[in-house]
């Protein structure tokens, strides 16, 4: 009479086989899941701009704050009827925060709105990332151009006006980099 049945081995082959297979899987999902997140972070911050540039089309200026979980309104306009949440969990290697970024310049006439990315996703880097009017810039921050006088690229700087009016006497930007609305661009 013969035996049937699996030998031990047999069974901690499939076993190795079956978590191997569990673990790809559950990898690939975070993976899919993070560029999820990441494409919503982009979806959601070009439908904020859109509201922005609709705001300042009919007021003249960006507003001075906006706030996640709010309209973004004047008067008895109504330009975005709820600011979104960044996506949750932040996993995406920058500092957890549930809301975008946002800040209006002192006359209303820019903003910046920063997000982070996990990954580069269409034409946005991975890492820190800045909304500007009309564009998305993947930046370093915390760059100003120097107030002082003198030559700054080839080009005079004759103090706050030579600058945009951001004086912090440093200029914190890598080479081939050019500061620009406070954020280091490439060149």
């Amino acid at each position: 009479m013969k035996k049937t049945g699996f030998t031990i081995l047999e069974l901690l082959l499939a076993i190795v086989i079956m978590s191997i297979l569990t673990a790809l899987t559950v990898k690939t999902l975070s993976s899919l899941r993070m560029a999820n997140r990441d494409g919503k972070r982009i979806t959601d911050i070009r439908l904020i701009q859109g509201a922005l540039e609709s705001f300042y089309r009919d007021v003249g200026m960006y507003p001075t704050t906006i706030t996640a979980g709010s309209p973004l309104s004047y008067s008895l306009t109504t330009y975005l009827p709820h600011v979104p949440f960044n996506p949750q969990p932040v996993d995406n290697g920058c500092t957890a925060t549930t809301t975008y970024t946002y800040s209006q310049d002192e006359n209303g006439a820019s903003y910046s709105l920063s997000f982070c990315l996990g990954n580069k996703t269409s034409d946005v880097g991975a890492g820190a990332n800045t909304a500007v009017p009309g564009d998305i810039v993947t930046c370093l921050p915390n760059c100003f151009m120097s107030c002082n006088t003198g030559v700054y690229n080839g080009v005079p700087n004759t103090g706050a006006d030579g600058c945009g009016g951001v004086c912090t006497n440093v200029q914190s930007c890598p080479t081939n980099y050019t500061c620009l609305d406070n954020h280091c661009l490439v060149d």
